[in-house]
């Protein structure tokens, strides 16, 4: 008469292994897809010069950390910061923060994985939702606003709100089966 053991913890240690490597696969393969779906500014016209760049702090020491100065950002990346994607469609990449920021860790529970951005990208949430329409922005430090591309300095500016650029929902929705299957260990 065949011997048979029981050997339930060892296959229930296996089990909990597998999915949750199951887990960390689907987890890395929806941020792949979620980074992928980020769109790219139209190409800039050959010899295309900003009639006002953008301009950013840079230091003349950067080690030292000292010498501040207000200097003109390169046309290619005016260009880019200036065109925007279409409202529902997911955001062009302008200076690649949203998408580095997409990411993915483990649960306070073992058996749980989050997608998502991190805190530092402070705008993900206004980008994935759209913000509503809501008060006037007057100047603070100075008279007037002004912003490349404006006609001119303005007192101030009616927020009209922006239409979503989901990037994380749709594709959670595209690939929700995919994932599912390797959830379950199917693919």
């Amino acid at each position: 008469m065949p011997v048979t053991s029981w050997r339930g913890p060892q296959y229930s240690k296996k089990v909990k292994f597998t999915a949750q490597q199951n887990l960390n696969r689907a987890a890395i393969f929806l941020v792949g897809k979620i980074k992928q779906s980020f769109g790219a500014a139209p190409p800039m016209p050959e010899g295309w010069q900003p009639n006002n760049p953008y301009k950013q702090w840079s230091f003349y020491d950067k080690k030292k950390k000292k010498g501040r100065r207000l200097r003109e950002v390169g046309a290619e990346r005016t260009w880019r910061l200036m065109h925007h994607s279409k409202p529902g469609e997911p955001p062009f990449v302008q200076t690649g923060a949203l998408r580095m920021g997409v990411t993915w860790r483990v649960g306070s529970r073992l058996m749980s994985r989050f997608v998502g951005v991190v805190k530092s990208v402070h705008y993900a949430m206004h980008l994935e939702m759209g913000t509503r329409a809501g008060g006037t922005i007057r100047p603070v430090n100075k008279k007037a606003l002004y912003w490349p591309g404006a006609a001119h300095p303005v007192a101030k500016v009616e927020h009209k709100g922006m239409a979503a650029r989901p990037y994380l929902r749709p594709a959670l929705q595209k690939y929700g089966r995919k994932i599912a299957d390797i959830i379950g260990g199917r693919r």
